[in-house]
């Protein structure tokens, strides 16, 4: 995508713009060729993909998907593989199960608090081995990325009732599911990986009563149809990226 210069005050609707150009380009166009990273290509990646979009406008990408209010915290967001996530995943600052290999994860600093106050997971794993559960329903194996998991903070997931409600807070005002997915998409671009798969809600692990079906559908679904991304017929969703040397058309 071409850079947009615009004042301050209008980058939350200068980011949305961008962000709907790049949903109509997910729906438009084929991913040309495959891409193999090995498991550490992609922890580094995703760690320096993570600590530069902290530390250069994470809360200016966050607003972009603030329902009204824009938050006012400051955002922080993580990388981590799953095994090293789950020795550093305590309720003292947020505790999720993290489901794929790979995640990001995030979070926001709580006044003087030094760690932050983690609210939100998207975890993925990039492509499957053939006996794995979702391989065999749906023949994916491909060495792209297929998100498993987005999940947003429980009252499991702190050590207090007070972390659990500010957290509640904070996703209120966002987009959060979208926001996760998106910075997925974001990595997956910057890496030149053309295509990102997610997974439907009736293939979650957690599948079963109405009432959680209905919260997977609209976490899962409807977040993939809102940010561009086609049903496929192995039944997963797939979002094409634009990895062309200028951003402006599909390689040829």
């Amino acid at each position: 995508m071409k850079e947009l210069h615009c004042p301050t005050y209008l980058q939350p609707y200068a980011d949305r713009i961008r962000n709907e150009i790049k949903v109509a380009y997910r729906s438009a166009f084929p991913p040309v060729e495959t891409i193999t990273l090995s498991p550490v290509q992609i922890a580094d990646s995703l760690s320096i993909f993570a600590e530069r979009i902290s530390n250069d406008g994470l809360d200016q990408a966050i607003k972009s998907f603030a329902k009204s209010d824009f938050p006012k915290e400051k955002f922080v967001l993580c990388a981590v593989p799953r095994d090293e996530f789950r020795s550093k995943n305590a309720k003292t600052t947020g505790k999720f199960v993290v489901d794929g290999e790979y995640s990001l994860v995030l979070g926001y600093l709580r006044e003087k608090q030094a760690e932050p106050l983690w609210i939100g997971i998207v975890s993925f794993f990039l492509g499957l081995e053939d006996d794995h559960r979702i391989a065999k329903e749906t023949g994916f194996t491909e060495p792209f990325p297929l998100i498993v998991q987005i999940q947003g903070a429980a009252d499991w997931s702190y050590d207090t009732e007070e972390k659990y409600e500010d957290a509640k807070r904070v996703l209120r005002k966002l987009k959060w599911e979208r926001a996760l997915v998106t910075m997925v998409l974001e990595w997956a671009e910057e890496n030149g990986i053309p295509a990102v798969y997610l997974l439907p809600s009736s293939l979650n692990l957690y599948w079963g009563s109405d009432e959680r079906n209905k919260n997977l559908h609209m976490r899962y679904d409807v977040t993939a149809k809102r940010l561009g991304f086609q049903l496929q017929e192995n039944g997963l969703f797939r979002a094409l990226i634009d990895v062309s040397s200028n951003g402006d058309s599909p390689q040829s």
